[in-house]
Parts: C-alpha cells; sequence; structure tokens
C-alpha cells in the first residue's frame, strides 16, 4: 500500500485550525497554561503576534497545539 502523503485540503485545515488557537491563546490567556514548557520570553512573544505573524505561523504544516 502506497501513501502519497496529505492533499492540500489537509493542509488547508491544519491552517484554519492553527489560525484559530492563536486566536483563541489572545483572548483567553489561561489557554496559555499548555504551554508552560516553553520558556517566558517565547509564550510572551506567541501573546503578542501581530496579525502578520499570526498568518505566517499558521501556515505551518503541523498543529501548532499537538
Amino acid at each position: 500500500m502506497d501513501f502519497d502523503g496529505p492533499d492540500a485540503s489537509v493542509y488547508a485545515n491544519v491552517h484554519a485550525l492553527n489560525a484559530a488557537y492563536l486566536a483563541l491563546l489572545k483572548k483567553e490567556p489561561r489557554l496559555g497554561d499548555a504551554l508552560d514548557a516553553l520558556p517566558e520570553s517565547v509564550i510572551r512573544k506567541l501573546m503578542r503576534l501581530e496579525p502578520a505573524e499570526v498568518r505566517r505561523l499558521s501556515a505551518t504544516p503541523f498543529l501548532l497545539f499537538s
């Protein structure tokens, strides 16, 4: 059995989920508790991302919250 990898719709869903997660982090800071393993400087940066930075980070081909 061959696996051709994910198609464009999978990446579109990942992008949408990442964007939603980053938006929630800004609205509900307590969700940031899931980030406790990260250095405080990284957490602060994630909470203060500009819209263009959110769009760029959301486009990563993996789920940010997994």
